[in-house]
């Protein structure tokens, strides 16, 4: 009977055990989930990138908490709910920031990029634009025939206001109202991984919207914190012919210092994609 015993105890120690590795699992693919949804979910794009991020944020805090209740230990509890606390404590403080902020990238510290691709009188269209500078500062750059799209009515009303001068449009980057060729060029800053980020399917049909709105040899230019080896594959739809060029660039320290110390994960890539490809590099440079 003690041995008995003694095997039924190692056995429910060693189910503890199975149970607790699989919740410290699952809390590091939430951890890593939510990390890249707090780092889309700033306070410059937030009407946005919810529409996209909380569908997705919501099935992974019921995926965490079901590793968690599963778990008799009440050590992961604990890590849970330190992490959890955490995430929205940096949620409230990007809401309660009045400022804009930049998470990806300044202009000024991407402009030598954009200039090697961009001409000054090209059709540009942002799609994605939030109430980031990035587009005022291109347009006080030269770049005057841009327009501004974003899916959040506040947030297009709130820049209309803010610089009328320029064009403001409320769309759906996977839908988008414009005839076939309409712009030279297209800028996605973080819009990529906020569709990605939804878990909804709709990159493919963002991509297959830019590319038919683009002109022969027009350029796509996407700013991703996704690696080439995940985001490559993006780019090679048998119905989409691109030529793709990455450059990377160091993450602002904020963000570097904030969510990695990997070497890996301190860099932004950006992603510069040219209809129909097939060309050499050099070709890529339009001028």
């Amino acid at each position: 009977l003690a041995t008995c015993n003694l095997q039924l105890a190692t056995r429910n120690s060693q189910l503890a055990t199975c149970n607790l590795q699989l919740a410290t699992r699952n809390l590091q693919l939430a951890t890593c989930n939510l990390q890249l949804s707090f780092q889309l979910l700033s306070r410059r794009t937030f009407h946005y990138r919810i529409s996209y991020g909380t569908i997705r944020l919501k099935r992974l805090l019921e995926w965490t908490i079901h590793a968690v209740s599963i778990s008799s230990d009440s050590i992961a509890l604990q890590i849970f709910l330190a992490f959890f606390t955490t995430v929205l404590f940096s949620f409230e403080k990007i809401l309660s920031d009045k400022e804009q902020f930049e998470w990806y990238q300044r202009y000024s510290d991407i402009r030598h990029i954009f200039s090697k691709y961009l001409n000054h009188e090209d059709r540009i269209l942002v799609v994605g634009c939030g109430n980031s500078k990035m587009s005022k500062e291109m347009y006080d750059d030269g770049y005057s025939n841009l327009k501004n799209l974003d899916f959040s009515e506040v947030v297009i009303a709130q820049m209309s206001q803010y610089e009328p001068q320029m064009i403001w449009e409320v769309m759906d980057v996977t839908d988008l109202k414009y005839a076939n060729g309409s712009f030279d060029a297209v800028v996605a800053k973080g819009t990529l991984d906020a569709v990605l980020c939804s878990g909804l399917g709709d990159q493919k049909r963002m991509m297959e919207e830019i590319y038919r709105v683009l002109s022969d040899k027009g350029m796509l230019i996407a700013v991703s914190f996704g690696l080439p080896e995940k985001r490559r594959q993006m780019f090679d739809e048998p119905n989409l012919r691109w030529h793709t060029k990455v450059h990377t660039v160091p993450k602002p320290s904020i963000e570097k210092n904030y969510f990695s110390k990997e070497p890996k994960n301190s860099f932004h890539h950006i992603y510069v994609c040219q209809k129909f490809g097939g060309v050499d590099d050099e070709d890529v440079v339009r001028k």
